[in-house]
């Protein structure tokens, strides 16, 4: 009987072994790991403590679905602001954690407070949320939020202040009421107990804007507040601080940079008409129409020296078709949105592979957190209409191991099949014999 039983397994060994397999990953990933799939094993709660589980409110989704919705590209502000996580008061005891839940719904970007590890954006972030009030801007907060690319503040009345309130003196309610003291802000929308409060568009500063007038300032980044007093900043503009621009580069910015006033402002007479375009999160394209003078261009995206601009001088390289559809248009439609997209690899990827940038020294912060270019009329050789492209250069470093990688993977592959096909042929070969 034994020997039966051996040589049945013998014979059917593979089978049998697989059998085995399949079972153990049935009894690991089905049996064992159950209460993993059905939830079971998160705490379900009690009289005292309540669920583990959250349950996040419609109204969430439907917020995100009312932003998701809205064309163009642009920023929101989160208040109130909580350090050390959040907390909300929601059914089943509410949620706690470490970042608003809204940000994985929305696809636009929400201001955090400051990231720490950025000594660039970081105190441009602090003057923004102010961390003893975040309205504390008066009548320069639209400005301020203008700079920022901020188009919404999305309050949340939801908001547990038994568990995590860092300001007692600033509440929901003063913070709308600030609101609706501030000119040229509205609310615009509420979903259950989330509101959105719109700046005019008048007051909004596209995501890729050409500022007319340029203000060069002595100040620090904290003395933002009186940078932006009504007489010394017009609408359309870009600060530089004298902190933030490294002596080289202080040069491109004229010699009203060098004035005992501060700040100083320079008004620029002639500029170009742009339409831009987001390829993805890391590559931009702007079409710049009739050009004259040196200008400048700024990108409100943090600054980061990863951040280059190419500048195609070649008018059949232009992609019109690529511009042809405007969602949005701003001053007199001197800039213009076109409709964005979300490609990463095409046969475009690699375009600016080989190309030069504009120099670096010319790569300037603006805006106390954002990058910017000072464009040159030699640089386009004289076109006045031509592309700019706007790259997260790292970005190519990833295609570049990422094509690497997938070159690699099919070699080994095809090695594989090579060796398998070779190995049933000698099987075969030696059968004939």
């Amino acid at each position: 009987g034994f020997n039966i039983l051996y040589n049945y397994f013998k014979k059917y060994r593979k089978s049998i072994s697989l059998v085995i397999v399949a079972a153990l990953y049935i009894l690991l990933f089905g049996v064992y790991m159950w209460p993993y799939w059905t939830g079971a094993i998160i705490y379900e709660g009690g009289e005292i403590k309540p669920s583990a589980r959250v349950k996040i409110p419609e109204y969430y989704y439907k917020a995100a679905n009312y932003i998701n919705e809205e064309k163009g590209e642009f920023k929101i502000l989160s208040l109130p602001h909580q350090t050390g996580g959040v907390a909300y008061d929601w059914e089943d005891g509410g949620y706690i954690g470490s970042g608003d839940i809204i940000v994985s719904l929305i696809s636009k970007p929400i201001l955090s407070p400051f990231d720490p590890d950025d000594e660039i954006v970081s105190p441009f972030l602090t003057v923004l949320f102010n961390l003893s009030n975040p309205l504390g801007l008066g009548d320069n907060m639209v400005k301020m939020l203008g700079l920022a690319n901020i188009r919404y503040i999305l309050i949340h009345n939801d908001v547990n202040y038994y568990i995590n309130n860092p300001n007692p003196d600033l509440t929901v309610e003063k913070i709308k009421d600030i609101l609706s003291s501030v000119k040229n802000i509205n609310l615009e929308k509420s979903f259950g107990k989330l509101d959105f409060y719109k700046l005019n568009n008048d007051f909004f500063l596209p995501h890729i804007y050409i500022p007319t007038e340029l203000i060069y300032t002595d100040k620090n980044i904290e003395d933002l507040q009186e940078v932006l007093g009504p007489n010394n900043y017009p609408l359309r503009s870009s600060v530089y601080f004298n902190s933030q621009v490294d002596n080289p580069n202080k040069n491109f910015l004229g010699n009203y940079s060098k004035s005992n006033d501060s700040p100083s402002i320079l008004k620029f007479n002639s500029i170009p008409k742009i339409t831009f375009v987001k390829i993805n999160p890391t590559k931009y394209k702007v079409k710049v129409e009739n050009t004259k003078e040196p200008y400048t261009l700024v990108f409100s995206e943090s600054f980061n020296k990863g951040w280059k601009a190419y500048i195609y001088n070649q008018p059949s390289t232009i992609n019109h078709q690529l511009y042809d559809n405007i969602t949005a248009s701003y001053f007199n439609e001197e800039i213009k949105e076109g409709t964005h997209k979300n490609v990463f690899l095409d046969i475009n990827t690699f375009e600016t592979l080989g190309k030069k940038p504009i120099p670096e020294d010319r790569h300037l912060i603006a805006n106390g957190y954002a990058n910017s270019w000072v464009i040159m009329p030699e640089d386009s050789k004289g076109l006045e209409d031509y592309e700019i492209i706007i790259e997260f250069w790292p970005q190519r470093l990833f295609y570049i191991g990422l094509t690497i990688s997938t070159f690699t993977f099919l070699g080994c592959l095809c090695y594989l099949v090579y060796g398998l096909c070779m190995r049933k042929k000698r099987v075969k070969v030696k059968q004939v014999r």
